[in-house]
């Protein structure tokens, strides 16, 4: 009995994380593709959650990568290639996410320079 009360109040000091949700659009490229992105702060970085919808799947040879850009630069937070619509990617971010201002997807070339291609399939803003 001891120990569920010492879990009981360890749950209530260190409540469930908020997430901040933002809206993701498709570009040009993937006018179909849209999405949320969730953002849950962590001790040890960010978990940053997208749920895509109508983003169709890269081709052989390719796949997505996720970024994050703003005043400090472009950093990646992941890649994945969208063969099961529907499913949330979950992507990671070892940089503070509100010092970034937009989240975007690129289309990406294997073999390709690790960085991003131009060729940009979703953007959210974040942090207005």
């Amino acid at each position: 009995m001891f120990t569920a009360g010492v879990l009981t109040v360890d749950r209530m000091l260190d409540p469930q994380p908020r997430a901040d949700v933002y809206v993701a659009a498709g570009t040009d490229l993937a006018p179909e593709a849209r999405g949320t992105v969730s953002v849950v702060d962590t001790p040890s970085g960010a978990s940053v959650v997208l749920e895509p919808v109508g983003l169709p799947a890269a081709a052989p040879g390719s796949y997505y990568a996720a970024w994050l850009k703003g005043p400090r630069g472009t950093v990646p937070i992941g890649s994945f290639h969208e063969r099961r619509s529907g499913v949330p990617i979950e992507l990671w971010s070892g940089v503070d996410v509100a010092d970034y201002t937009t989240f975007s997807v690129t289309l990406q070339m294997e073999g390709a320079p690790p960085a991003p291609s131009g060729l940009v399939v979703m953007t959210a803003v974040l942090n207005p």
